[in-house]
C-alpha cells in the first residue's frame, strides 16, 4: 500500500453539523450512509486536532461508521451518548464512566458530516476503506471506533456480487466508479 486513495479524496461529505443542536436532522435521511463523528472547536469554527500514534489527525475525526438507516444511526449514537439506552458502540464508550471522553470533547462541541450512498453494502464499504486509510495514516484507529470495519463481507459483496476485484494495484480498497460523483 504505497499510496492513498486518490478516490476518497474527492468525497461530498455534508455537514458538519453541530450534533447536540439537532441541526443535522433535516439534512440526514434514513437512508445507506456512512458518516463520521468529529471534534470541533467552536472558537475557531474548525476541527479540533487529535494526537493519535503516527501524528496529529487535524480532521478531529472521533468515530467512522455507516448504516443502512443512517438518519437513526446517528439518533442513536446521540441518544448513546447522552447516556440513553441505545445501542451504538461508539455512543456508549463516550458516555462511559471509566473513559470520560465527554470532558475531553464535550457533547456541544461534536460535529457531524455524512454522505449517503446507494446501498448498505456500498456504506459499509466506503466506511471499511474510510477506516483503512485513517490505520494507514495515524497508525490508530479513530478513538470511538471499536472496529476496523467489515472486511470479509465487503470483499463477498466486492468480489462475487458485483464482480470485481476488491482491491487496485496498490493495495487499496477498489470502489471506484461506485460512489457517487461529488
Amino acid at each position: 500500500m504505497a499510496k492513498k486513495t486518490k478516490w476518497l479524496k474527492r468525497l461530498k461529505f455534508e455537514g458538519p453539523y453541530q450534533l447536540s443542536n439537532g441541526a443535522w436532522q433535516e439534512h440526514a435521511r434514513s437512508e445507506p450512509m456512512v458518516y463520521r463523528i468529529r471534534a470541533w472547536d467552536l472558537k475557531t469554527k474548525k476541527p479540533r486536532p487529535i494526537p493519535r500514534a503516527a501524528r496529529l489527525d487535524t480532521s478531529g475525526i472521533l468515530d467512522i461508521g455507516e448504516s443502512e438507516k443512517g438518519l437513526g444511526r446517528i439518533e442513536a449514537f446521540l441518544g448513546a451518548a447522552q447516556g440513553k439506552k441505545r445501542s451504538h458502540r461508539a455512543g456508549l464508550e463516550y458516555s462511559a464512566n471509566e473513559y470520560d471522553f465527554g470532558s475531553v470533547f464535550p457533547l456541544n462541541t461534536l460535529m457531524v458530516d455524512f454522505l449517503h450512498v446507494e446501498s448498505k453494502e456500498l456504506a459499509e464499504a466506503l466506511e471499511l476503506a474510510l477506516l483503512e486509510e485513517y490505520r494507514w495514516l495515524f497508525k490508530d484507529r479513530p478513538p470511538l471506533n471499536g472496529s476496523a470495519g467489515k472486511y470479509r463481507k465487503v470483499y463477498d459483496w466486492l468480489h462475487d456480487t458485483i464482480g470485481r476485484d476488491p482491491r487496485d494495484a496498490d493495495g487499496w480498497l477498489d470502489l471506484e466508479g461506485l460512489l457517487p460523483r461529488g
